[in-house]
């Protein structure tokens, strides 16, 4: 029921999001069909282009791989597998992303601004990375072969109240280190140290919670980009 009330105020949206607003990506799972889900987690939902999620994978409580089946529905991607997932992962290709001079993102190419005479400070491609964690497992612990992803090395829903979960960042098959976390926000930036790890304070509060680190990586060989930007949620609820 929680996720077929999620999935009509879904699909009650049908105009796209304005420039400048944050997007999340995450993952709901349901009896017969989970859905990927962008917006605000967890119940602010916007439509988005299916043709971005350009890969879903899900696992099981062993950390196998569950088979799927994927299909297109209005504004959002729904997919079935044979025993309810532990793990999934999701990559969106969102596409080309520009900063103007205002520091106001817009989501259009580079060369589109300068056609609608918007100064361009930064032109990126944004690419995101989403594991929702379901049931934690030793499996949970390794990385599943994204280009970017978060790993849990403990249990989230295990921890006491306002204590720290160890997460490790793999970019690309390897460890990233010092690095800061986006969120949460903290006083202090909790930065990836010399094993791509990072102690994130979770608070004892019951419901949905991400953690968010954001990567970019210079595009010196492609003149319509100056980066791409690279996003890896670890979302779960405790």
């Amino acid at each position: 029921m929680r996720l077929f009330r999620l999935l009509l105020i879904f699909c009650l949206v049908t105009a796209w999001t304005l420039p400048g607003y944050g997007h999340d990506l995450w993952t709901m799972a349901g009896k017969e069909n989970h859905a990927v889900l962008r917006g605000r987690i967890p119940d602010d939902l916007h439509a988005y282009d299916t043709g971005s999620i350009t890969r879903v994978l899900a696992f099981d409580r062993d950390g196998s791989p569950l088979p799927l089946v994927r299909e297109k529905r209005k504004h959002r991607v729904v997919f079935q597998t044979p025993a309810p997932p532990a793990l999934t992962a999701v990559r969106a290709d969102w596409g080309h992303r520009v900063i103007d001079d205002q520091n106001k993102k817009h989501f259009v190419s580079k060369k589109q601004a300068i056609e609608n005479d918007i100064q361009v400070k930064h032109a990126f491609f944004s690419i995101q990375f989403s594991k929702t964690l379901f049931q934690f497992n030793d499996a949970a612990t390794r990385p599943v072969g994204m280009t970017f992803e978060a790993v849990p090395l403990k249990d989230p829903v295990l921890l006491a109240p306002d204590s720290e979960l160890p997460v490790r960042f793999f970019f690309e098959g390897a460890p990233l280190c010092g690095v800061a976390l986006q969120y949460p926000k903290t006083q202090n930036p909790i930065i990836t140290d010399d094993t791509g790890t990072v102690l994130v304070p979770i608070p004892g509060n019951s419901g949905w919670h991400k953690i968010l680190m954001v990567h970019d990586v210079p595009a010196s060989d492609n003149p319509d980009i100056d980066y791409i930007r690279y996003f890896a949620f670890l979302v779960f609820e405790r």
